[in-house]
């Protein structure tokens, strides 16, 4: 403690006291700055996050891989009839893919009965199909003509027989027990057609959901 006869004649304090008073000063004007500081912080807008956009997906999606014995469950089907093939896809990844042949009446579309042109535009098979009338072991109906077919003819002046029967069936075992029995693929009358034990499996495929018309989009 400081003599009270060395305050009243102003004899300075001792060094250790004064140590003190500076140390309690310079600590209450510390704890000021870092309240300033840390107010500073919580104000402060947030940084900002770097997004990273995601890769963009492939046009199209590698084929499903089949394991035997797994039931398939596709949703749609593209013909094309240049190449000859009939694939199947949930949404937009494939499933299955087929050979098939085609009718014999050469490029193009369907335009009239008797032609033996296999149609081309948006149809829908017809599940679970019935037994081919023609020895072709399964016929599954395929929706021609549609309501743009229609229209055509009516367009025509009703001149034009539009014809129907178009289906997808297998081969039988008459001369056509091959989808290959001619060279190019093209014997049909119109109709798409697959091996017996393909028929059997695209008739199970497209029927797991009832008789619900299943979409098939048929390309030149």
């Amino acid at each position: 403690m400081t003599d009270l006869k060395d305050q009243k004649h102003g004899v300075r304090p001792a060094p250790d006291v004064q140590g003190r008073r500076r140390f309690l000063r310079f600590g209450v004007a510390g704890i000021v700055a870092g309240t300033g500081l840390l107010a500073g912080c919580e104000a402060r807008a947030p940084r900002q996050m770097t997004v990273i956009e995601p890769a963009p997906m492939p046009e199209t999606l590698p084929p499903q891989e089949v394991v035997p014995g797994m039931p398939l469950f596709p949703t749609r089907a593209v013909l094309s009839k240049m190449e000859r093939t009939l694939v199947f896809f949930d949404g937009d990844r494939e499933v299955k893919r087929y050979s098939v042949a085609i009718g014999r009446g050469g490029p193009g579309p369907k335009r009239e009965e008797g032609d033996a042109l296999t149609p081309e535009g948006r149809y829908h098979m017809m599940p679970p199909g019935r037994e081919s009338l023609d020895g072709f072991r399964w016929f599954i109906p395929i929706s021609y003509p549609n309501a743009e077919d229609k229209a055509r003819a009516a367009a025509a002046g009703g001149r034009l027989k539009l014809g129907g029967a178009i289906g997808l069936h297998g081969t039988g075992d008459g001369p056509w027990e091959s989808i290959h029995a001619r060279g190019d693929r093209s014997w049909t009358l119109g109709c798409l057609a697959v091996t017996n034990q393909e028929i059997d499996e695209i008739r199970e495929m497209i029927s797991y959901n009832g008789r619900r018309p299943f979409p098939i989009d048929m390309r030149a």
